[in-house]
């Protein structure tokens, strides 16, 4: 998702790139100037943004931002990550000058290439009033949520959602199968009555026909699930039914799409 967002915010801005996966910003389109080292990235910038894949990247990459950010900067994580972590960076940065937003966002690789994210941001609506220009530039529904942390309750809501809906699809199909049923018959009706959803239509003929290739990792719904959970002062049975399948593929599926979710159906 960084390359498709990171060339939107090069149409009108200057923008430097930095992986820690070399690999990924090797074909940065000219626009784009690649940084060296994070640490270099960051300095004298007006704005950073990071998406990342867990709160422990978060923190090892906000601790070296921390040391080199000048006061004034706005920080804006887009990683799905630990509410408690926002609302710590929050305290560390503001002590130092320096708003930081959490804005996880949601819609996937296909919502990134067409500017068609939501994104879910908590801190100060100050914050949030000056950043939102730059955040219109990657999405059709920037929403304010409120404090810091709440952007990341908003997405662990989110994927607890998510999480019925690719279970009850992949349940509904190893029971059609069981059936001896038409499947492609079967999306059909899933995607056009009562039950459709954006995992049906995104997700179901990649069950269907084996496709494992992600656009969304099966390793990362379980991480934000597990995130769900821990942070949880409701029941939440669903969330960890779910989370305890992905549990039982992640060996073998981790890197593979959320689709994978059906192999626990039909092992």
């Amino acid at each position: 998702m960084g390359q498709p967002m990171a060339n939107h915010l090069s149409q009108t801005h200057q923008v430097t790139v930095f992986s820690r996966s070399p690999h990924k910003t090797s074909n940065a389109t000219h626009r784009l100037s690649v940084g060296s080292s994070l640490s270099s990235t960051i300095k004298n910038q007006d704005v950073i943004m990071t998406m990342l894949g867990t709160p422990e990247d978060v923190e090892q990459v906000y601790r070296v931002i921390l040391k080199e950010v000048k006061p004034g900067t706005i920080l804006i994580d887009l990683t799905t990550s630990s509410p408690s972590l926002a609302k710590q960076l929050y305290a560390q940065f503001k002590n130092q000058s320096i708003s930081i937003l959490d804005a996880p966002v949601t819609g996937g690789l296909k919502g990134a290439q067409e500017q068609n994210l939501t994104i879910m941001v908590g801190g100060d609506r100050s914050t949030f009033e000056k950043s939102k220009p730059v955040l219109d530039m990657l999405g059709k529904r920037i929403l304010y949520v409120g404090e810091a942390g709440q952007g990341q309750y908003a997405k662990l809501a989110n994927q607890i959602a998510i999480a019925g809906q690719l279970s009850g699809l992949a349940e509904a199909l190893a029971f059609a199968q069981s059936q001896h049923l038409d499947l492609n018959q079967v999306i059909h009706i899933l995607s056009s009555g009562a039950a459709q959803s954006h995992s049906v239509t995104a997700y179901g003929e990649k069950m269907l026909y084996q496709d494992w290739q992600a656009t969304f990792y099966l390793k990362h719904f379980l991480k934000d699930l597990r995130i769900a959970i821990n942070h949880a002062t409701t029941p939440v049975p669903i969330a960890k039914a779910v989370e305890l399948m992905l549990s039982s593929l992640v060996k073998t599926y981790g890197e593979k799409g959320v689709q994978s979710i059906i192999q626990a159906y039909l092992n």
